[in-house]
């Protein structure tokens, strides 16, 4: 008959049961039952384990606590010690013992005194033990004794009988002197190095509430100018500089030049007011990227005792040097505007250069790295409180690298040289235009004049200028126009030919090498005759403009001038004239 478990009920065979105190348990309930068994056994192993810890963890306390109130037994023993000169005598034993004040008595000139060793308190411990040290004389033959209660002079007699001191007594208290000694120093180096510790992470903590404030006064360079104010004084200067194109030029570029910056640098800058389009360029010489901040935050290391300064990645400098120049080109734009009273400037060109180093030879080299040009009703919409300072000098259409930081050089929208001695004084001759005049027999003076009066009309638009220079009749530069548009403008070279007969391939390659000379990013061929197909094949691909009879017509025309070329009747009055 075949038997069940009594656990689980499995029939079990005869070789696969287990018969235990009479019942009859199957393999599986037998070893279910042993682990259960064995983790129970286990668990009262790590409780009775853990239960022991904490008894040795409380045992390990109070043999701390009564290993520090035996030091400072010790302590208090080896001050008492320091300060009395206790000494143990022959017929009776002086205890060492540690009250908080204890009454001493010696005979001292035929007569007894009697003084407090220590206090209540700190301070009032080292008084007494001073004022005790201080009245011994070690002439006296003298012998400190302790007093508990009232004493009477017939014991204080007595004592005076001991004679002798038991010097190793006297050693053993020097021993105890000596770790207290040991031991105080080591408390008051601890108490120097955590104030120490203490002031140093002090300092670190206030070196990077610095670096932060930097970091928010660099990031509100605009913002600071919103509401820039020009100063009473500087008023009475505005109306004076009015008289002058250069005193008015000199006025801004004192504003410019008063202008507070979060960070120090070398402040050099170049203003220019051209009174007839009344435009102010400003050529300003920027910080470098040295003068942005390095460090983000500085940190105090207790283990090496020594200040860990954190720094900014390269990345994150390049992008806050970038965010600088922006701010400070529409900042000097904003003091410009606001400080011109009389709105006598409509337009502002603003030109950032920088020193760099030219790695192909090594020497330091001035390059402009920036520009932009705004008019007054367009600024002045802008709130720059809220603007992003570099999509704001995009939505201005200012020319720059997507990187400033990488320093690469682009053309100034507007910049002339006001040194250039070939400019001559202008005057106006297309009012004398008449449909009957044929500009090809005009005098050749007169006619460069004209050219130069037709494209100053076709740039002013943009606010550009056009500037006559000295002719030599032959192919000089007979115009130089500047032109502010940030997408076609720049210095343009404009050569004027009064021919009559079709202008050589000569002229345009002169034009050519003039245009490269002159730094310009366009050149302008312009006559009253027309060019061969050599000249058109020339000038394909290269930034030069090449102007017919007709085309310059045509730009009268548009200007509201007419006139006529014939070039035959040209012919004829030059050969008459000859």
């Amino acid at each position: 008959m075949n038997t069940c478990c009594e656990l689980c009920g499995e029939v079990l065979l005869d070789n696969k049961s287990f018969n235990l105190l009479g019942s009859f348990y199957c393999e599986k309930c037998i070893k279910t039952a042993r682990s259960k068994r064995s983790k129970l056994f286990s668990d009262q192993r790590m409780a009775n384990k853990k239960k022991i810890l904490r008894e040795e963890k409380k045992q390990t306390k109070e043999d701390q606590k009564k290993q520090k109130e035996e030091e400072i037994r010790k302590l208090r023993l080896a001050k008492i010690a320091k300060e009395s000169s206790i000494a143990e005598g022959k017929k009776f034993k002086i205890e060492f013992e540690i009250p908080l004040r204890s009454s001493y008595f010696w005979e001292r000139e035929g007569s007894y005194e009697r003084y407090v060793i220590g206090g209540d308190n700190i301070s009032e411990i080292w008084e007494n033990n001073s004022r005790f040290q201080n009245n011994l004389n070690p002439d006296c033959n003298w012998l400190a004794n302790k007093i508990k209660g009232t004493v009477h002079h017939n014991l204080l007699k007595k004592s005076k009988t001991i004679t002798g001191l038991i010097y190793d007594v006297q050693q053993k208290a020097s021993a105890v002197l000596s770790e207290w000694d040991l031991l105080w120093q080591r408390s008051e180096k601890a108490k120097d190095i955590r104030a120490a510790q203490e002031n140093n992470t002090a300092s670190a903590l206030n070196k990077t509430e610095e670096a932060e404030a930097q970091l928010q006064r660099i990031r509100a360079i605009l913002v600071d100018s919103v509401h820039f104010k020009c100063a009473d004084k500087l008023i009475s200067k505005y109306r004076a500089a009015k008289a002058s194109p250069a005193l008015f030029a000199g006025y801004f570029q004192s504003i410019l030049l008063g202008s507070a910056y979060p960070y120090s640098f070398k402040r050099e800058l170049d203003v220019l007011y051209m009174q007839v389009n009344q435009i102010l360029i400003v050529n300003y010489l920027l910080p470098s990227i040295e003068h942005i901040p390095t460090i983000k935050q500085v940190k105090y290391a207790k283990a090496q005792n020594t200040f860990v300064e954190v720094h900014f990645t390269e990345k994150f400098r390049g992008e806050l040097y970038d965010d600088v120049l922006y701010q400070t080109v529409l900042r000097s734009m904003n003091e410009v505007l606001s400080s011109d009273f009389d709105e006598l400037v409509k337009s502002v060109v603003f030109n950032g250069w920088i020193d760099a180093l030219n790695k192909g030879t090594g020497k330091n080299i001035r390059i402009c790295i920036l520009s932009c040009q705004t008019n007054r009703e367009e600024f002045m919409d802008i709130n720059l409180a809220k603007v992003h300072p570099r999509t704001c000098f995009k939505a201005l259409k200012g020319i720059g690298s997507s990187k400033l930081h990488d320093m690469a050089a682009v053309a100034p929208i507007l910049d002339i040289e006001r040194e250039d001695k070939r400019f001559v004084p202008h005057y106006n001759v297309a009012h004398e235009l008449q449909e009957s005049l044929n500009i090809a027999a005009m005098d050749w003076l007169d006619f460069e004049q004209l050219i130069r009066e037709i494209f100053e009309k076709e740039f002013s638009s943009t606010g550009g200028e056009v500037r006559v220079t000295q002719s030599s009749r032959d192919g000089g530069v007979d115009a130089i126009a500047f032109d502010p548009d940030p997408l076609r403008g720049g210095k343009i070279v404009i050569q004027a030919k009064r021919y009559t007969n079709i202008v050589g391939l000569s002229a345009v390659r002169d034009l050519y090498g003039t245009l490269i000379n002159e730094g310009a990013t366009r050149g302008i061929l312009v006559t009253t005759s027309d060019y061969g197909a050599d000249s058109y094949k020339f000038a394909k691909g290269k930034p030069i403009t090449l102007l017919n009879g007709s085309n310059l017509l045509h730009i009268l025309e548009k200007h509201g001038y007419k006139a006529k070329i014939d070039l035959k009747e040209a012919k004829k009055m030059m050969s008459e004239g000859n």
